[in-house]
């Protein structure tokens, strides 16, 4: 969660993710494009207040319109970039893979992985800092059998 309360009323509990600019539009899950709103709020932005939100629909049909439209429906993996509709090696970010790899060999927790990428110098996948759940993400593709 971005911040720890709602921007629209303070509430401390029961927050959201909302996007600015929509996934299905393009929008991204950097912080840049999120605030955090409380259920009540979210719903209320949305104008779905007295109805049921079925978030799987609206992913759905996200998908569905982006394919329609030509587009690129999922982000690439940490180590990929898609490139004319392909997914190639991103050689820079398998680097880092192997750093982390390292890291995690030396008995560093995620949390800990993420900092010392962020301090040094290497970007997360949207272009901001590393985030705890990305790292422990990457590293558990990176070392199922």
């Amino acid at each position: 969660m971005k911040l720890d309360f709602c921007v629209a009323c303070g509430k401390k509990s029961d927050l959201h993710n909302h996007h600015l600019i929509p996934k299905s539009r393009g929008g991204t899950n950097r912080t840049c494009n999120l605030i955090t709103l409380c259920y009540g709020c979210h719903r209320k932005l949305h104008g779905l207040v007295g109805k049921s939100i079925n978030h799987r629909e609206l992913i759905k049909a996200g998908i569905k319109k982006k394919k329609a439209d030509g587009g690129r429906w999922a982000n690439a993996v940490y180590g990929y970039d898609f490139v004319d509709g392909k997914t190639i090696v991103n050689k820079k970010e398998q680097e880092v893979i192997k750093i982390m790899l390292r890291l995690r060999e030396d008995g560093l927790t995620y949390r800990r992985i993420a900092s010392m990428l962020d301090e040094m110098g290497f970007l997360a996948k949207c272009g901001g800092s590393w985030a705890t759940s990305s790292v422990a993400q990457i590293l558990g593709a990176h070392t199922k059998k």
